[in-house]
C-alpha cells in the first residue's frame, strides 16, 4: 500500500467543497493509500493563532483555528453578502448568469480558480431552481442560504474525516539543517520557509516509515523542482490538479444537497 504525504493544499480542499481543489482531494482520499502529513501542514491548516508560532503551537489537527478556521469566518461573511447582494435585483433581472456572476465577485476569485469552482457551483443553482420551479428573489435567496449551511457543516463533516483519515504520527523531532541549505541553494533556490518546512517534514517520514509520494497544490517550488527531490530526497512529487484529476460528474444532490 503506498504511503502519501500531503500538504496543506490537499486538507483545505478536501474541506471545503466550494475549493477548486475538491474532486481531485477527495479522489486522493478516497483510494485505500495510507495518508500521512506533518506538524508544518498542520499548523497552517487548524493549529496557528496570532499568539503562537511553529515552535510553540500546540498542534493537533482535532484544533479549529488557522487557515481552516479563518476559511470558515470568511465563507460564512461571504456567502451572507452574496445573498443580500442577489437581492438588489428584480425577478426580471436575474438569471443564471447573474447568480454566478455575483458568487465570483463576492469571493474574489481569479480566473484560474473560477474556471474550476464556477461550472460546479452552476450545477447547483441550476438544479435549485429546476427544483423549486423558478428563479426569482425569492429562490435566490433560499439558494444562497441553503449553500452557506450545506458548505459550513460539510467544513466540520470532512475535517473530521481528515482526522479519523490522516496520520499526524510520529511527528518530527529533529532538524534537517543540512537539507535546508541545499534547498536554498542552486539549482533549486527555494526561498518559501513554509514550503521548505513541509518538505523536511516528509524527508523525516521518509526516513521513519518509507513515505513514497509527495502530494501537493504548489505548483512553484515543491513541484517545479520534483527531479531535484526525487533524485536528492528519495520521494517523487505529486501535482494534485493533474495526478488525481478525473472525468467530473458533480451533482446537486452528491455535492450539496446529501
Amino acid at each position: 500500500m503506498t504511503r502519501y504525504f500531503v500538504d496543506t493544499n490537499c486538507l483545505l480542499g478536501l474541506t471545503f467543497i466550494n475549493d477548486r481543489w475538491y474532486p481531485d482531494a477527495k479522489r486522493l482520499f478516497d483510494t485505500d493509500n495510507t495518508i500521512y502529513t506533518g506538524k508544518n501542514a498542520v499548523y497552517e491548516y487548524c493549529s496557528s493563532t496570532e499568539d503562537n508560532s511553529r515552535r510553540s503551537a500546540d498542534i493537533r489537527l482535532d484544533r479549529n483555528e488557522g487557515l481552516y478556521g479563518e476559511k470558515r469566518a470568511k465563507l460564512r461573511l461571504k456567502l451572507r453578502q452574496f445573498g443580500k447582494m442577489l437581492q438588489t435585483y428584480s425577478d426580471d433581472e436575474l438569471d443564471i448568469e447573474t447568480v454566478m456572476d455575483e458568487y465570483v465577485e463576492r469571493f474574489d476569485m481569479k480566473e484560474s480558480e473560477e474556471k474550476e469552482v464556477r461550472p460546479r457551483l452552476q450545477k447547483y443553482f441550476e438544479w435549485y431552481f429546476e427544483k423549486e420551479g423558478e428563479l426569482t428573489r425569492r429562490t435566490a435567496r433560499e439558494a444562497a442560504r441553503k449553500l452557506k449551511d450545506v458548505l459550513m457543516e460539510r467544513s466540520i463533516k470532512h475535517k473530521d474525516q481528515i482526522e479519523a483519515r490522516v496520520y499526524l504520527e510520529p511527528m518530527r523531532d529533529r532538524e534537517y539543517p543540512d537539507v535546508e541549505k541545499r534547498l536554498k541553494e542552486w539549482p533549486v533556490h527555494m526561498k518559501n520557509n513554509a514550503d521548505i518546512a513541509l518538505i523536511c517534514d516528509a524527508v523525516f517520514l521518509k526516513e521513519e516509515i518509507g513515505i513514497s509520494h509527495f502530494v501537493t497544490g504548489d505548483f512553484t517550488d515543491i513541484y517545479s523542482n520534483q527531479d531535484w527531490i526525487h533524485e536528492n530526497l528519495g520521494f517523487s512529487v505529486l501535482y494534485l490538479l493533474e495526478t488525481f484529476a478525473g472525468e467530473e460528474t458533480p451533482t446537486a444532490s452528491i455535492d450539496l444537497d446529501n
